[in-house]
């Protein structure tokens, strides 16, 4: 995922991987708030990947469009 999805969508996931150990699959102690609010992979849903390899279809479009080029008008 590393040069396909921004630093900062990277760095809730990487939280996220931080709470597999405590919430496992139980999506009620998840909560899954990152899921609804950021559209990423929330801990419950990690901690169900083989391999931690994330299909780029679980990040939500707007993660992986971000663009900070120069445009001049």
């Amino acid at each position: 995922m590393v040069d396909f999805v921004s630093k900062y969508a990277l760095m809730h996931i990487a939280k996220e991987f931080d709470w597999v150990k405590h919430v496992d699959f139980d999506s009620e102690c998840c909560a899954c708030i990152v899921r609804r609010t950021h559209g990423l992979p929330c801990a419950c849903e990690l901690a169900g990947y083989d391999l931690n390899i994330i299909s780029l279809n679980e990040v939500h479009a707007l993660w992986t469009r971000l663009s900070f080029s120069y445009v001049i008008m």
